[in-house]
């Protein structure tokens, strides 16, 4: 039985879902308003302040991504491609 293409590229898609999630709570700044929350919450407790401002560093997170998921893809074609060579052989 043929599995489908999500069933056999789970990996690529949960990786590509994971790079669109990254980018659309990067994009609304999820990240700084939970940093601003927790370390509202924290800063009376351990005496410290807040920056101002908080951001991670995006540009690097998508790199990363994008690596993961361009890596992922191409081991996946990699391993159909020797697939197909070992069965010509004779």
């Amino acid at each position: 039985m043929k599995r489908s293409w999500f069933a056999h590229n789970s990996l690529y898609v949960f990786l590509f879902a994971l790079f669109i999630l990254t980018a659309a709570l990067d994009i609304v700044n999820f990240d700084s308003f939970v940093y601003k929350t927790i370390c509202g919450f924290l800063a009376p407790l351990t005496n410290s302040p807040c920056t101002d401002f908080y951001d991670i560093p995006i540009w690097t997170v998508y790199l990363s991504l994008a690596i993961v998921l361009a890596v992922t893809h191409v081991h996946g074609e990699i391993k159909i491609s020797n697939k197909h060579l070992s069965s010509h052989k004779h």
